[in-house]
């Protein structure tokens, strides 16, 4: 670009040739002139060089071979980006771990005329796998144990070592040393471990049957007197047999008959064998035998004794025992007689049989489940009648019969109860058990004034005390004894009045203080200890709460405040020394945000100073504390002159007044 015309640009290149063909250098240069003449250039240098590795083809994977046929080495060609490049070959043998194996390796290297080069190799693995050959192996043959061919001399050939030949024999015994199956291993090995084996079998035989001697005749016996086997013997021609003994059993018709068949068997070592056999009939007549057996007796009806366990023998066969026991009632439920018996039988059928008679009695009385103890109790306190039980060794289910007896003393709360529990059983057996229970009065009536201390006279209505009595077990008479009262002026009362209950109320019409002592007695001549009260009528004050004023905005007209007056501005309220202000007290708060505060004393000091304020400045709360008292307090605690703690307990102690008679323009 050019700011006067448009430049011409004119482009020219050279070449600096470097190290090899393929490296050089180039340097290209822009020239641009404008209308007038003016030039400026830009040049570019452009290094090139060949560092890309020739490429070979056709070399060979790697391969195994066996050792007699490694294969020349392959064709291989090249191929460069660039220029021209060359191929060598180097080929190295490494020995193997025996004869016949070794790892040939082959490896090719391609360069360019820049020095770039790469190489690739073929490794080839020669092996021997072919096992040798055994040219002269004998064939199978089957002999007698006498006429057993010794081995014969086995050769073998192999392609690429001289093999070795050795060889393993081995005896499967027959029934008999020398008689039986040989196997011959002729094995040929060669240098790699490379293997070749034949086999020959001679089955070596015996074919001639052993003899026995001493075999006894068949026999019929009883099953008590079966004979032992016998002792029997055996001979063989070509070795010393073995002799077996087996006996069955043919079970008859029970299991003392049977009949038995003994068999001898000779066996010699080529498995040639002999038999015979010895037929023994076995019978059974004897009856079972019992071992010891009870006696007959006489037995409680909770005391009988278990069936005895009762067992048989038997010559021939097992002997079970059976058991069958009857029973027949007697007059009443416990008592009966009993009959066991016992019945051996053997297999055969053959019978021992044995009875016990038991004869049950009933002699013992029911028991109860508890005896209760006599007890003397207070007229108020006297045990209910026990739940007894009654439990007897034959009769399940018993009624027990409950009585009572119930005798005056010389006063109502004075009395004794007699008290007995029985039952009898099936049999007449019978049991009782009783109990005295004696009930007396010894505990003083008691005197109780309600209510005991003060009572305030609200809105001039009479206050009244009561007098009254209790006793555990009767009424009780109530006396009154020196009576005192003290009222504020003549105008006032007290009066007194009994009832037919026995008690008394006395009731004031105004302030007064009554003194006096009260007695009660009982029926049975117990009487309390003198009562001495002393109780007051006083003129109570009326407050409203906090509550009331913060939920009754609307009643606070005749106070002469509204709940958007500020605090201090209501309490006339100028010094503000106190070191209990906090440091957040905002001077501008109203009488609706303190009678809402919540939180510790200060804030107890400003709703409950607020709530004083508004019942003394009311007209109709008959308040203990006038407004300017509360304000005199407040200004005095904001100044520092007062305690907060002493302002709150006593702006407290006048808010309190609300328990006495209320808040009248609830």
């Amino acid at each position: 670009m050019d700011n006067c015309s448009t430049p011409t640009v004119a482009l020219s290149e050279q070449t600096e040739p470097g190290s090899c063909a393929a490296t050089y250098t180039i340097l290209r240069t822009w020239r641009g002139t404008d209308a007038c003449g003016n030039t400026t250039s830009h040049e570019q240098r452009l290094g090139v060089q060949d560092v890309a590795a020739p490429v070979l083809s056709g070399v060979p994977a790697d391969a195994t071979y066996e050792c007699d046929s490694l294969p020349p080495p392959g064709e291989v060609t090249v191929d460069d980006n660039c220029t021209t490049a060359s191929v060598s070959l180097i080929e190295s043998a490494e020995p193997g771990d025996c004869e016949g194996s070794s790892t040939v390796s082959r490896t090719w290297t391609a360069e360019d005329e820049c020095g770039n080069s790469s190489n690739q190799r073929q490794v080839i693995t020669l092996q021997d796998t072919t096992p040798p050959t055994i040219e002269n192996g004998p064939a199978n043959a089957t002999v007698e144990c006498s006429d057993v061919p010794p081995p014969i001399e086995v050769t073998a050939v192999d392609n690429c070592s001289d093999p070795v030949v050795t060889l393993e024999e081995q005896m499967e015994p027959g029934p008999g040393a020398g008689k039986g199956i040989i196997t011959r291993t002729w094995t040929a090995q060669d240098n790699c471990g490379n293997t070749t084996t034949h086999t020959q079998v001679l089955n070596v035989i015996d074919t001639i049957a052993p003899t026995l001697d001493g075999v006894p005749g068949d026999v019929t016996v009883e099953c008590s007197a079966v004979p032992t086997p016998a002792t029997v013997t055996a001979s063989d021609n070509c070795a010393s047999p073995e002799t077996q003994f087996s006996e069955t059993i043919e079970q008859g018709d029970c299991e003392g008959k049977w009949t038995i068949r003994r068999t001898w068997t000779a066996t010699d070592d080529c498995g040639n064998t002999i038999s015979q056999t010895q037929v023994i009939t076995v019978v059974d007549s004897t009856p079972p035998s019992f071992g010891e057996l009870p006696d007959g007796l006489t037995a409680e009806c909770d005391d009988v004794p278990i069936p005895a366990v009762v067992e048989a023998t038997d010559l021939c066969s097992s002997a079970p025992v059976d058991f069958v026991e009857t029973s027949e009632v007697g007059t009443c439920s416990g008592e009966s007689t009993i009959s066991r018996t016992w019945v051996a039988r053997d297999a055969c059928g053959n019978e021992s049989r044995h009875i016990q008679t038991i004869q049950v009695v009933d002699t013992t009385a029911p028991t109860m489940s508890d005896d209760p103890a006599d007890v003397v109790a207070e007229c108020d306190a006297v045990p209910a009648p026990a739940e007894l039980s009654a439990q007897d060794n034959c009769t399940t289910a018993l009624d027990v019969d409950y009585s009572e007896i119930v005798t005056p003393g010389s006063c109502e709360g004075r009395y004794t109860l007699q008290r007995e529990w029985s039952t009898a059983d099936d049999c007449g057996n019978s049991v009782a058990v009783n109990q005295l229970v004696t009930v007396q009065d010894t505990t003083a009536p008691t005197v109780q004034l309600d209510p005991d201390g003060t009572q305030y006279i609200c809105d001039g209505k009479p206050v009244s005390f009561l007098l009254d009595s209790s006793d555990n077990c009767s009424q009780p008479a109530l006396a009154l004894e020196n009576l005192i009262t003290i009222t504020a002026n003549s105008r006032d009362r007290v009066n007194v009045t009994e009832f037919p209950d026995g008690s008394v109320r006395v009731t004031a019409t105004g302030p007064a203080l009554i003194m006096g002592t009260a007695t009660a007695s009982d029926d049975c001549g117990n009487a309390s200890s003198p009562f001495r009260f002393t109780v007051t009528a006083e003129k109570g004050f009326e407050a409203c709460s906090q509550g009331f004023w913060k939920n009754h905005y609307e009643r606070w007209g005749p106070t002469g405040f509204s709940p958007g007056d500020l605090f201090l501005d209501a309490f006339q309220i100028t010094d503000l020394s106190s070191s209990e202000i906090p440091g957040d007290f905002s001077t501008s708060i109203t009488l609706r945000e303190a009678i809402n505060k919540t939180g510790g004393s200060f804030s107890q000091l400003l709703l409950q100073g607020t709530a004083a304020l508004l019942s003394a400045a009311h007209p109709s709360v008959d308040f203990p504390v006038t407004l300017s008292e509360v304000r005199a307090i407040m200004q005095a605690t904001f100044a520092g002159d007062l305690a907060m703690s002493d302002a709150l307990a006593w702006i407290n102690n006048g808010n309190a007044a609300e328990k006495e008679c209320g808040c009248p323009i609830e």
